[in-house]
């Protein structure tokens, strides 16, 4: 934690999501991540919460997207970016912009956790 006295918005870090818990929580230099589990055992359920120095300027949708996946940014810079899984799942990332850092937000929903994505 002393390293981020220079950086303190980067230790932002909000409750766990309804039905999660903490998984993994980690400090890279210039971020902060947590991933959160379901507690049930009758499917799969994931969230990831990075908190970082912004990427690029501005978050863009990649030039590129595979089948089944859709990216849309909303007038202020706020980008969806959702994968329709295999089995029925569905994985979403929003990125916005607080401050001077950028959150990504990652969640996924599937009945067959063999198609987990993180």
């Amino acid at each position: 934690m002393a390293r981020y006295r220079e950086h303190p918005e980067l230790l932002y870090l909000g409750a766990a999501p309804p039905g999660m818990r903490v998984s993994h929580a980690w400090v890279d230099p210039a971020s902060f991540s947590v991933d959160y589990r379901g507690v049930r055992e009758d499917g799969f359920a994931y969230v990831g919460l990075v908190v970082r120095v912004p990427l690029t300027p501005t978050p863009r949708c990649p030039k590129i997207l595979g089948k089944g996946v859709t990216c849309t940014l909303d007038v202020h810079g706020e980008m969806r970016l959702v994968r329709e899984l295999p089995g029925g799942g569905r994985a979403v990332t929003l990125i916005r912009r607080h401050r001077n850092v950028e959150v990504e937000v990652a969640s996924q929903t599937s009945m067959n956790p063999g198609y987990a994505v993180s």
